[in-house]
């Protein structure tokens, strides 16, 4: 059993960029780290969520707004730091 990788266009106000991500179908959220976030420009929301991580330790992530493009298609999404 191998891992699948999709490339995603992810639209931000200041560029868009191509991230390699690892396709996870249990996975509610897309989480993108700090440096990625700012340097799109993605807009930050007032909300806020708190994941459990595949280790079972529990974190707070702050939600921020971004199209995202996967083949093709284009959706709202809402994405994690």
């Amino acid at each position: 059993m191998g891992f699948t990788y999709v490339d995603v266009i992810i639209h931000g106000r200041r560029i868009s960029k191509i991230v390699k991500m690892l396709v996870d179908i249990g996975s509610t959220y897309i989480v993108l780290d700090l440096k990625t976030i700012s340097e799109l420009g993605l807009i930050e929301t007032p909300y806020s969520v708190e994941l459990t991580l595949a280790d079972g330790r529990r974190v707070k992530a702050r939600l921020y707004l971004a199209e995202v493009e996967v083949k093709g298609g284009k959706d709202r999404l809402l994405l994690l730091n």
